[in-house]
């Protein structure tokens, strides 16, 4: 099937402190397969950001499920990965909105 997708990032919760602070300063970067669709403003200083974030794609291919990869960003390093989790369209409905909370792994 294909279509419209509608995506809304809301929030990350009691995420991982991977600065020498104990916090971190996340962002979000989605993927549908090796397509780049959307990154997130980074969140400074925190381990529960709000992002409230919302993007369009086309959708091709039900079949390969949405990647979201949660980063803290680093100046100068090569920012420190912290998780990332996966969404699985054919498991939602069509034409209906629906809230999803994700776990990271």
């Amino acid at each position: 099937m294909e279509g419209r997708v509608d995506i809304k990032i809301l929030c990350g919760k009691d995420l991982f402190g991977m600065d020498f602070s104990g916090k971190s300063d996340p962002y979000v970067e989605v993927f549908h397969g090796d397509k780049k669709l959307h990154k997130t403003a980074k969140k400074a200083n925190t381990l529960n950001p709000e992002w409230n974030e919302q993007f369009s794609f086309h959708l091709m291919d039900q079949s390969e499920p949405i990647i979201f990869k949660v980063l803290d960003r680093d100046l100068p390093d090569k920012d420190d990965f912290m998780g990332e989790a996966h969404l699985d369209l054919s498991a939602l409905g069509i034409n209906r909105s629906e809230e999803v909370s994700l776990p990271l792994s």
